[in-house]
């Protein structure tokens, strides 16, 4: 699992990472999520603010790498987590930090999809809108490491075959981009 906690929130005006969801941060929730899901290794990919980022998941079993051209976008976040990977993984799962009503039902419905048909791209498909996370198989990771600018693994949708996973919870939809979108979070 690659969790992508980089990104300086310039838009929300503070590290989105951080913010609190049912007594948790958001990163955190993310990621302990991701290791009760039985992904190995999780790497977290901080940039902006990455020692307070890192501070707050430091205890857990996962390996933190620092992007330091996080501002070029999530590309070079995407490239920094898949060059952190072993030689031996055979497909990732990217997970966003700004989403913590992730369900691990979800990670292991796509580990077992993956299993089945090792598709190059899985993708959670709910009511008509692609979802997060998405795994991405092994046969994809050169192109992973071409990505620039800000833009992320969708690049690749249209050069690989897509395996939608029909998927009925629509958390996998919601992340957080504004200060309202946190509001109505927290109020749920």
């Amino acid at each position: 699992g690659i969790i992508l906690a980089a990104g300086g929130a310039l838009r929300f005006g503070r590290p989105k990472q951080l913010l609190e969801w049912e007594g948790e941060s958001f990163l955190r929730r993310v990621t302990r999520v991701a290791l009760e899901a039985g992904l190995s290794p999780v790497i977290v990919v901080t940039g902006a603010c990455a020692d307070e980022v890192a501070k707050v998941i430091r205890d857990l079993p996962i390996r933190i790498v620092n992007n330091l051209d996080w501002q070029t976008g999530q590309g070079s976040s995407v490239r920094t987590g898949v060059q952190a990977l072993p030689e031996e993984n055979g497909a990732v799962i990217f997970l966003l930090a700004d989403q913590p009503m992730i369900a691990s039902t979800l990670i292991h419905t796509l580990k077992a999809e993956h299993t089945q048909t090792l598709a190059p791209i899985i993708a959670p498909l709910v009511n008509g809108q692609r979802g997060n996370p998405v795994l991405f198989d092994k046969v994809t990771f050169p192109d992973l490491l071409k990505l620039t600018g800000d833009i992320g693994g969708k690049a690749l949708f249209s050069r690989y075959p897509v395996t939608w996973l029909p998927w009925h919870d629509k958390s996998a939809l919601v992340d957080v981009d504004t200060e309202e979108d946190y509001q109505k979070l927290v109020g749920e």
